[in-house]
């Protein structure tokens, strides 16, 4: 939600903990950009289509998110810096608010790849959480995720009107919907037009994503200067 690579990473919790406590004092509609909680109506659709079961509980997700940059690559720190609020956003929105179970957290940054496992426990569920990402520079990258076990490919589409949309795919079955993004745009402005107060990534959410994420760095960062 807020980094600045000059400060400590208390500091950088603290300043987002001050943005939302700002924006609740304001009475400001308060959302984060994190799309891939919005693809859960439809990987569920996919996933009941395919076991012929609600998607229900979750006990497991994982997740590989690979970057292509344009410019610049982002590596080390950089790299989990940049995307790994995305796999802890669909985390907490599988799993609810909750927290990370300490003991069991793992977390590797090295040059072009940052892995995590933890067991995460939610008011919704606990799961066994795995997720990998990669900047690369060849090929296509792989967008892949799902819960117990049931993965499925993201890749994202224009369709015959030049609108851009998303698909998702296991094995032989495949499933096309509204592209997470323009999902997530059009929940937050309708909260907003309609003055509710709950989004698709709210304050909560954000915030305990900022905190997964500097908890897991300081995990990787053991045997160095961790604050």
């Amino acid at each position: 939600m807020v980094w600045d690579e000059e400060k400590r990473l208390d500091e950088i919790l603290a300043d987002g903990r001050d943005i939302v406590t700002r924006a609740s004092a304001a009475e400001k509609l308060f959302g984060m950009t994190a799309q891939y909680p919005a693809c859960l109506p439809m990987y569920g659709d996919l996933y009941a289509s395919v076991r012929g079961e609600d998607l229900g509980r979750a006990d497991s997700l994982t997740m590989e998110m690979e970057v292509k940059r344009r410019g610049e690559r982002k590596l080390w720190e950089a790299n989990w810096i940049d995307v790994a609020s995305h796999p802890l956003s669909l985390v907490i929105s599988v799993g609810g608010l909750g927290s990370m179970v300490a003991e069991t957290a793992i977390c590797t940054v090295e040059e072009a790849e940052c892995t995590a496992a933890f067991t995460y426990v939610g008011d919704r569920a606990t799961i066994d959480v795995t997720f990998a990402i990669r900047d690369i520079v060849e090929g296509t990258p792989l967008r892949r995720f799902g819960v117990n076990g049931f993965l499925v490919d993201w890749d994202g589409f224009a369709d015959e009107d030049g609108v851009y949309r998303a698909s998702l795919t296991h094995g032989d079955h495949s499933i096309r919907g509204n592209d997470f993004l323009h999902t997530m745009i059009d929940r937050f402005s309708a909260a907003a037009l309609e003055g509710r107060s709950h989004v698709l990534v709210g304050p909560e959410e954000a915030l305990l994503n900022l905190e997964l994420q500097v908890e897991l760095l300081r995990k990787a960062r053991v045997g160095t200067d961790a604050a």
